[in-house]
């Protein structure tokens, strides 16, 4: 793993990152005029792209539009006051990972005329890809957490305005949701096109990332553990708040059956919360706490809403585009809070690197050499795992009562 890999197709190679750097956003795929670049998956199961040296003619697109070798304009996510907020309709707050905010932006720009952009489940659950909502239908695929990277290099191949299949309409609009490397690409890309960046023709949503887990750890807790008990997958649902929001439950349904546990106590959930299988790049991403975006949303954590069931977003206006936005969507209820809040949501946003785990290392190369979900589990997590469970029960004896009186007294 590291190095640069080479579109090997002349003296003038084009030079992509190597896999420690990649973030798999898809922007080079994207923007390649000869569709010489695939996004496939690597031995680790992260997306990396392929480059066709036979197709390349080394027009340096890729490299112009990759987040990484070229990075955007970006600025603090905390530079202006962030916002608590929740969707009016009960309904769509309660079907969302939080307040429905992102929900209610899709909706919103879609009523403006924008070609809106976000992630559904493909291949029956196995992977993400990035469409355009086109109808109701597809948007309200896009709702909900989906905790795997979205290939999204189709939709970016959209907006290349022109380049391979897709024509170029100049009067097309953009709202593209994803995450932050996602839209620094889209960004680069748009730039390339000639897009004015400050009017209306695109917006861009990013999302408060904690990083992208390998595919082997998704793929081999769908197989070991949820379909030999549900069947042929029908419904998945990472964020379901059956026992409520803070207590997020895994749900999956199928033909012979159901699988519900509490998200963090699922094998997939600790090796992804844990940081044990996250892509390389992810530990030390630069957009943490910068953004390409207009606007950035994602759970409202802290004791402010430790009560609430059905969910609270937060807003971070990047530019005045954002704020304008949030402040035009009568859809929503908002609370401008202090930015220390923030922090307390989001706590990542002061970690200028992700600490890399001693096992990580140790984990990945046995995903793949094809070790079992569970024997992973059993050797790097499960000590570690069943403590925690006990200090959260343990917790959760305490009687609200006394829990009151601790904060009160010793400020906890």
């Amino acid at each position: 793993m590291g190095g640069a890999s080479e579109c090997e197709s002349g003296l003038n190679r084009v030079r992509l990152p190597g896999s420690d750097q990649c973030f798999g956003c898809g922007g080079c795929v994207g923007v390649c005029p000869r569709a010489a670049i695939v996004l496939q998956y690597d031995s680790f199961g992260f997306l990396m792209p392929v480059v066709d040296e036979a197709q390349c003619i080394e027009c340096g697109a890729c490299a112009q539009v990759c987040p990484v070798l070229n990075p955007p304009k970006s600025e603090r996510v905390d530079q202006t006051y962030p916002f608590a907020s929740w969707s009016r309709s009960p309904r769509l707050r309660w079907i969302s990972s939080s307040g429905g905010a992102a929900l209610s932006f899709s909706g919103y720009f879609r009523s403006k005329g924008y070609s809106v952009a976000g992630a559904v489940f493909d291949e029956g659950f196995r992977s993400v890809k990035h469409i355009f909502a086109d109808d109701t239908e597809d948007m309200f695929e896009t709702v909900g957490s989906k905790y795997v990277q979205s290939n999204a290099s189709l939709v970016l191949k959209r907006m290349s305005a022109g380049l391979g299949e897709y024509p170029k309409d100049s009067n097309e609009h953009f709202a593209f949701f994803g995450t932050p490397c996602q839209v620094a690409a889209a960004r680069n890309l748009m730039e390339r096109r000639g897009a004015e960046l400050e009017d209306s023709e695109c917006f861009f949503v990013d999302f408060f990332c904690h990083g992208v887990p390998s595919y082997l750890a998704w793929w081999g807790f769908l197989d070991e553990v949820v379909l030999p008990k549900i069947g042929q997958m029908q419904f998945l649902d990472f964020r379901n708040k059956a026992q409520g929001w803070s207590n997020y439950t895994f749900s999956a349904y199928g033909t012979q059956g159901t699988y519900a546990c509490t998200f963090l106590d699922t094998i997939f959930g600790q090796l992804f919360l844990c940081d044990l299988c996250l892509r390389r790049s992810c530990y030390t991403c630069p957009f943490r706490a910068r953004s390409a975006a207009d606007l950035r949303v994602g759970d409202f954590w802290g004791r402010e809403f430790d009560n609430d069931n059905m969910g609270v977003s937060l807003l971070s206006p990047i530019t005045q585009k954002g704020l304008d936005a949030i402040e035009s969507n009568h859809n929503l209820v908002l609370w401008s809070v202090p930015i220390r809040l923030l922090y307390e949501s989001q706590p990542l946003m002061l970690k200028p690197e992700l600490p890399e785990p001693q096992s990580r290392e140790a984990v990945m190369n046995e995903l793949r050499q094809g070790s079992s979900v569970k024997s992973i589990y059993d050797r790097h997590l499960a000590k570690d795992h069943s403590r925690r469970l006990r200090r959260k029960r343990m917790r959760g004896a305490v009687p609200p009562s006394v829990k009151k009186l601790a904060k009160q007294v010793f400020g906890l």
